[in-house]
Parts: structure tokens; sequence; C-alpha cells
């Protein structure tokens, strides 16, 4: 069985207006949707010794999610992003203000051998974790990194100095298609030879020295939270499956399957609420 970790945030979604809130953050959701497409799949950061951090605990247990390296942060509380619903499609606002919001997650030479043991490492730029990644090149284990659609991230003083440490790269682009492959070029000419970038509605591009292109399955979505997350889980899970392993150069059929399966999963993960539904409501 492919084994997976999502390593680095866990947050919960506060949906306001409905006044209910949502696990996720990248990472996590990263492990949730991997298990959800029938993968080991383990997630490896700081939780906070709160009620929220407590219901976290308790969603991945569920699930069967690997836990058992997270650091139970005392004193501390989980993060809090607030998202208000326009139609279907979430804005992030102002986090909410908490005491002491947990730390993010700090590689230590102790976790080599457990971080090793799986097929693929998945993180993202909300857990800063850019300065431990040099030290991710375990022998086997793929490393797949999401840039988001930040505008700092997206400049080449940032990705520079991670890429070639990355087997895949990943980021929502807002910019027009040139643009697009500009950065997924230069990305690739860092040293990332796998660029994956969604686009919403305009669909995706996928750059491994040649340029694929997938599409975007309309759906009436409940909730659009978590789509990029679920299309890149998704994407990465079919990679693994169809035998790619570190220093493999991914096939057209391969690639072109995994952007298949990645718009449907997706799309479905868009007909429920929050990243992966397990809402939590308050008064």
């Amino acid at each position: 069985m492919i084994k997976v970790l999502g390593y680095g945030d866990n947050v919960f979604d506060d949906y306001f207006q409905q006044k209910v809130m949502y696990p996720g953050g990248n990472a996590l959701n990263f492990s949730v949707y991997t298990h959800e497409l029938g993968a080991n799949s383990a997630y490896l950061g700081n939780i906070a010794y709160d009620e929220l951090g407590a219901y976290i605990i308790s969603v991945c247990k569920q699930m069967n999610i690997d836990i058992s390296k997270c650091n139970l942060v005392s004193n501390h509380s989980t993060q809090i992003c607030r998202i208000l619903l326009n139609g279907n499609d979430r804005i992030f606002c102002e986090d909410k203000k908490v005491n002491n919001q947990v730390p993010f997650i700090q590689y230590e030479i102790s976790l080599k051998e457990y971080m090793s043991s799986f097929d693929l490492i998945h993180m993202g730029c909300y857990c800063k974790v850019e300065k431990d990644i040099p030290m991710f090149q375990f022998k086997d284990t793929l490393i797949s990194y999401d840039f988001s659609n930040e505008t700092e991230n997206l400049e080449k003083t940032f990705y520079e100095n991670i890429c070639p440490y990355l087997d895949f790269a990943s980021f929502s682009s807002d910019y027009d298609e040139e643009t697009t492959k500009r950065i997924m070029e230069s990305m690739f000419q860092c040293g990332c030879k796998n660029v994956l970038a969604t686009r919403s509605t305009k669909g995706q591009i996928f750059y491994n020295g040649s340029y694929y292109y997938g599409s975007c399955k309309q759906v009436n979505a409940i909730d659009t939270c978590g789509a990029g997350d679920s299309f890149i889980s998704a994407f990465l899970i079919s990679i693994l499956e169809s035998g790619f392993k570190k220093g493999d150069i991914l096939k057209e059929a391969q690639i072109v399957q995994a952007l298949e399966k990645a718009r449907d999963f997706s799309a479905e993960n868009c007909m429920r609420s929050g990243s992966f539904g397990m809402g939590k409501k308050y008064d």
C-alpha cells in the first residue's frame, strides 16, 4: 500500500456566518484526502493541547490516520482561520485572534527514520518549513511542496532555494497563462522537474519539460474550500499508483490519467462543506 505523510499545518476554518468550524490546513487536508483515496496516510505536526486540538486528534483517529509522531503542545491554541462564503466560494478573512497560537513544527534528526519510511511527503508554504527542506533528502522518498497562490512565494527569490530539493511543486495561479508558464518553467530550471499549476475554472497545467493541460469539471459546488488540496492529493496518489519512483520521468499516459482522476476527486470534494466536512458547531 502507498504510504504518504502530510507534514506541517493543522487549523480550524471558522465559517462565522453559519457558526460552525471545520478542521483543515494544507498538510492535514492532504492526509485526509489521501486516506480517502486508499493510501496509508499519516500526519505530522504540532497539535495544540486545547479543545480544537482534541477534536483534530479524534478526527485523525476516526480515519485511522497515523499521528503517532505529532507533538501535543500545552499552553497554546489552535490557529483559527475565519471564512466568509460568497455563494459557494470561500473568502479568507483576518484570522481570529488566539492566545499563544501553536508554533510550527521544526524538523529534528530523530524524525529522519520515520519520515524516510514514506513514499511521499507533502507540505506547503503555510507551515514555514522552507529552511528544513534541504534536510529532507531521503533516498527513496518523494518531496512535494505547495506554494499556494501567495504572490511573494511565486517570486524566484523565494522558490529558487527550495526547488532543487523538490520532486513536485504546485501552486494556484491567478495569473494569465503566459505568466503561469513562465513561473513553471523557472521552477523547472531551478531544479524541480514536475510542476503543477491549478487555475480554478480554467483547468490545470502540468510541466515537466513538456506541457499538459487538464480540465475543470463543472458541478453545483457547495463549498470550494479544499478544491486545490484535494486536486493535488489525488494527482499525487495517481502518480504513485502508476508506479512512479524518485528519479523517474513521468510519461504522458501517467500525467493524463492523474489530471483526470484529480479533476473528478476535486469536483466531488466541492460537494461537501469545509475542507472535508467534520464540522463543529458553536453558539
